[in-house]
């Protein structure tokens, strides 16, 4: 936190608990309270005064459901991953299969429509690759989901009871780099935008493909990180763009889907050593970029924008050179079961300081069930089940 902003803090709280014989100047804030972050008008009042925001809300817990969303670099480079990832993927739906699930796929491709490519910034991809040969196509890039070979754009728990059938629709919408496409072969760009093409599809899929009460949950993949930085090779490295970092994506996240939607985040990727990042497991393989350089793949790098996004969601970082993705997949999808099953996204952080009479309270909560607050996020034990109604009570400042 700023210092200013902590200057700010300080002020209000001193505002919020001062004698009543003496008045605080009121603060002017710059932010939209009418729909209470997204939880309803009725649930908050704000102080004029101290400008803290005291919110009062019920919640009835809604149906278990997950929209996954795979962003998958499509390189000829990641073939061995994608056969990985098809190979294992029965043991993905086996985890989730208690939920309500969709799944769907897009690129990391932006296309050179002016709506997502900075004309001028960087290389027009179709002008470095030529268009006569390969088919850029936009309907498998700028966030658009690739469609299964049956013709679904996304698939969901109604499919569940052929898992090899669902095993063959995958492989079928993750592996599109060379199939033919109207004539012409489709190959990536080669310029992977992840995060920007994921706050498009969110923007796109926003009403249709994404559903309001369910958990997102996004699979990261691929062996570079984003537009090939830390990379040596003029033609592979481009520039970055706001649009192409983590602090994007999560302003989408909030714009588009609200300020208390439940989003968690799975990169798969070359991890870095770094000892603050958030890996699902223990299983660091510091040997990875080394391994993935040596079988032929010199644009292989850490994906450490990937990486960054651990800062703004819950989840956890994989390493794109497990010897099989059985363990892999199947952390993801418990990761995803607990985040569904078990926790609440609040539209702001509480203020907790009991000296100045500010709390944070669950109620009407089940018999023999408790919670842990972390920043605006709210963890359940056990886990709530669909149709009980629980109810919040803390005040905040920021929205």
């Amino acid at each position: 936190m700023n210092y200013l902003k902590w200057i700010l803090r300080l002020y209000l709280l001193a505002c919020v608990s001062i004698s009543l014989a003496v008045s605080c100047s009121p603060v002017e804030f710059n932010r939209d309270t009418r729909n209470c972050g997204g939880v309803g008008s009725e649930a908050c009042e704000v102080n004029p005064q101290s400008g803290v925001i005291s919110f009062d809300y019920g919640i009835t817990v809604p149906e278990a459901a997950v929209d996954v969303l795979f962003v998958v670099d499509t390189s000829t480079s990641m073939t061995q991953e994608h056969a990985k990832m098809v190979d294992k993927f029965d043991r993905f739906i086996s985890r989730i299969s208690g939920l309500n699930w969709r799944i769907g796929v897009t690129t990391m491709d932006v296309s050179n429509d002016p709506t997502y490519y900075e004309e001028g910034q960087v290389t027009n991809p179709k002008s470095y690759y030529g268009s006569s040969t390969y088919a850029y196509l936009e309907n498998y890039q700028d966030g658009n989901l690739i469609p299964a070979y049956n013709g679904t754009s996304y698939l969901d728990e109604s499919q569940s009871s052929n898992v090899s059938e669902l095993q063959s629709l995958f492989e079928s919408m993750i592996s599109v780099d060379g199939k033919e496409y109207n004539g012409k072969n489709y190959y990536s760009t080669g310029d992977e935008r992840g995060l920007f093409t994921a706050s498009i599809a969110i923007s796109k899929h926003k009403n249709s493909f994404l559903r309001d009460h369910a958990h997102l949950a996004m699979v990261f993949l691929s062996d570079e990180d984003v537009r090939g930085q830390g990379l040596d090779i003029p033609y592979e490295k481009k520039q970055l763009t706001e649009k192409d970092l983590p602090s994007y994506l999560s302003s989408t996240v909030s714009s588009e889907l609200g300020g208390t939607k439940s989003v968690s985040v799975y990169p798969i990727i070359v991890e870095s050593s770094s000892n603050s990042v958030d890996r699902l497991n223990d299983d660091y393989n510091g040997n990875c970029l080394n391994q993935q350089k040596s079988s032929g793949d010199p644009d292989a790098y850490e994906g450490l924008l990937y990486e960054d996004l651990m800062e703004f969601f819950p989840g956890g970082t994989a390493s794109l050179c497990a010897s099989n993705y059985s363990t892999l997949l199947t952390q993801i999808g418990e990761n995803i079961e607990h985040n569904v099953r078990a926790t609440e996204e609040l539209p702001c952080t509480p203020l907790v300081d009991a000296d100045k009479g500010l709390t944070f309270e669950v109620y009407n909560l089940p018999e023999g069930t408790t919670y842990s607050l972390s920043g605006k996020t709210v963890t359940f034990d056990p886990v709530l089940i669909s149709g009980q109604n629980v109810g919040f009570r803390f005040s905040c400042i920021d929205l």
